[in-house]
């Protein structure tokens, strides 16, 4: 995972979403409500998707809240990375958000993906370490 959490909040408008994604080569961002807990996750094809919207005159710009994934599924900093991977195929997803273990709600601490699992996978010649312990 990614210790530095990249994030944005629920009304970061679309421009900004794509301008963050951009300055940290990034796909995906974890959307935060006003008190720091994930509520979605904004991918590139979710802004792809936007931008092709059309907006009438008068509208206010379109948000990050507007065009999240409200679907977010959680994994232990401890898990390992086939357990990860596990999750990500059984729910056909491709991004896990990293949360803090027995929280009421979500406290992201990062964002893995199954990018990340690959590239792991593929330097990894011993047991599967726990998600905290990579640097991708």
């Amino acid at each position: 995972m990614s210790r530095d959490l990249i994030s944005c909040a629920v009304e970061t408008s679309l421009i900004q979403v794509m301008q963050r994604m951009t300055e940290y080569a990034i796909h995906a961002l974890v959307v935060l409500d006003e008190d720091g807990y994930a509520v979605g996750i904004v991918t590139q094809l979710d802004v792809l998707v936007a931008q092709r919207r059309t907006v009438l005159p008068g509208m206010g710009p379109i948000t990050a809240g507007e065009i999240m994934s409200p679907i977010v599924l959680v994994c232990n900093p401890d898990m390992t990375l086939l357990e990860a991977a596990t999750l990500m195929t059984r729910n056909h997803i491709s991004r896990l958000i990293v949360a803090k273990p027995n929280c009421e709600r979500i406290y992201p601490l990062g964002l893995v993906s199954m990018t990340d699992l690959i590239r792991h996978a593929i330097k990894e010649t011993s047991a599967p370490p726990s998600l905290r312990l990579q640097r991708v």
